[in-house]
This record gives structure tokens, C-alpha cells and sequence, in this order.
């Protein structure tokens, strides 16, 4: 990776070497709610954070084939069941970190991240 340093009084352009550290990646469950015929699940990645400060994407991917690509998301569902969820986590510089989790899609009990 090429980076500018403040040397002095006059920018420089050197490459350095160093480690990418891979970001975090933080699932959280903000909001649920159930309709007669929809379950709704909201869920927030903003917690994700790259240690080096760098700006990182989402990927949200669910079992069920549904992609979203921002840090909060609102999800129906229109059936009950069990619902496998990947979050991924990339830094700019091409590091990646995934967070597995399961949301539990029940009309009676609720809807929950698991």
C-alpha cells in the first residue's frame, strides 16, 4: 500500500510495509416485529469498526439467497423457520472478516437473532 507522509513542511509518497489488520465485524438486533403475515427483523453493523481507521463495506447474505449492502438492514420474512445469516466485513485495503449467526422466524415466540 502507498501512503503520504507529512514530513517537515513537504508531503512525500513512499511505500511502506506493514500488516493489514482485518476489521471487526458486530451483528446486533435493534427491532423486531411481527405482522398477520409478514416478520420483520432489523439488524445493525455499524459497530463493525478496521482498526487502522480505513472505510469498510457491508455484505449482508442470507440462506435464503437475499443480499443487502448496508450497516443496517430490515428484513421480512414471510414464514416460520430458521434463517442463516453471514455478514461480511471489508476494509479498503482488501481485508475481509465474516460473522455467522442464525434468526429464529417464529409467529408466535417472536423473532430473534441467534
Amino acid at each position: 500500500p502507498v501512503r503520504t507522509f507529512l514530513t517537515k513542511t513537504s508531503p512525500q509518497t513512499m511505500t511502506a510495509l506493514y500488516k493489514n489488520i482485518p476489521p471487526s465485524a458486530t451483528i446486533s438486533q435493534i427491532a423486531e416485529k411481527n405482522s398477520r403475515r409478514r416478520r420483520f427483523i432489523s439488524l445493525d453493523a455499524s459497530a463493525s469498526r478496521d482498526p487502522e481507521g480505513e472505510q469498510i463495506s457491508y455484505l449482508w447474505r442470507f440462506s435464503d439467497g437475499k443480499r443487502y449492502t448496508s450497516s443496517r438492514i430490515r428484513r421480512s420474512f414471510t414464514r416460520d423457520g430458521r434463517f442463516g445469516v453471514i455478514l461480511t466485513i471489508r476494509d479498503s485495503l482488501g481485508a475481509i472478516i465474516t460473522a455467522k449467526r442464525v434468526i429464529t422466524v417464529n409467529s408466535k415466540r417472536g423473532t430473534r437473532l441467534r
